[in-house]
């Protein structure tokens, strides 16, 4: 009963190990999405941050581009006004009020005159709504940046939730098991400490296992010498009785002969016994 009651503790030790494997498994499992979550938070903010910084630029390249586009578009208004005076006006070797050149090769050519200016009004435009464009999908890579980033980290959390959910299950089983075991662990230390204790109880069981199979092949070896013993004790016994029963008869024998030939039996009962069996 002892040794089946250790092969019972025994068994129960090996699940407990292989419930605690997976309980550290899971474990492992929870750290290592909680790292990666903090990790997509990080880049989360970073990206929050990122995505505010690229609409604030978006939103004042979209301002300078309407100031421009406002300004140049004062600038042709009084261009038509103002080029005749403004063409009086030019002096070879001053700068000009408008480009600051001190050259003044379109002074009496006013249709050159106003091609260039329109060509360079274009090209302020076109700088200011590229420039524009380019905050703009910036802004928009952060904000899908930043979606992804987000949507990951939802399923993360999700995926964490069931593990630790997982875990809490498997907790509460594996200490169930560990006290039908009568065996105290503490679960919150760590899992070194934790293996290490409980390798320690499979081992002392092992040894007490090792120990009850020892000492029943010492008490199965000594019931079968006992039992061979007994056998030669009714082995003896028969062949005393079977002796004393020879003796009674033998002594029914000797009460019959003669005062000499009972002396000669005592002296020697052997040659007496055969003289007296041929005489019969």
């Amino acid at each position: 009963k002892n040794k089946e009651q250790q092969l019972t503790r025994l068994n129960q030790l090996d699940s407990a190990q292989q419930k605690l494997a997976y309980f550290f498994t899971l474990t492992d499992e929870i750290l290592s999405l909680k790292n990666k979550l903090n990790s997509i938070q990080q880049q989360q903010q970073q990206y929050e941050q990122s995505t505010k910084q690229a609409e604030i630029e978006f939103q004042a390249a979209k301002e300078e581009r309407e100031k421009l586009q406002s300004f140049l578009q004062q600038q042709r208004l009084l261009h038509a006004e103002n080029v005749e005076h403004l063409r009086a006006a030019l002096q070879q070797g001053e700068a000009c009020m408008v480009c600051g050149s001190t050259e003044h090769p379109y002074r009496d050519d006013e249709n050159q005159v106003s091609k260039a200016l329109y060509e360079l009004q274009q090209q302020q435009e076109q700088q200011a709504i590229q420039q524009e464009q380019q905050c703009l999908q910036l802004w928009q890579t952060t904000q899908q940046q930043l979606t992804q980033i987000s949507a990951e980290q939802v399923q993360l959390q999700h995926s964490l939730q069931q593990l630790n959910e997982k875990s809490e299950r498997q907790r509460n089983e594996l200490q169930q098991h560990l006290t039908l075991s009568e065996l105290v662990l503490d679960l919150t230390h760590p899992q070194q400490e934790i293996l290490t204790t409980l390798q320690q109880s499979v081992a002392e069981n092992t040894q007490l296992k090792q120990q009850t199979e020892f000492y029943l092949q010492q008490l199965n070896q000594a019931y079968k010498e006992q039992l061979q013993l007994t056998q030669r004790i009714q082995h003896h016994t028969h062949q005393l009785a079977s002796v004393q029963q020879w003796q009674q008869q033998i002594q029914q024998i000797i009460d019959c002969l003669a005062p000499h030939e009972q002396a000669a039996w005592v002296e020697q009962p052997l040659l007496t016994a055969q003289h007296t069996m041929q005489c019969l």
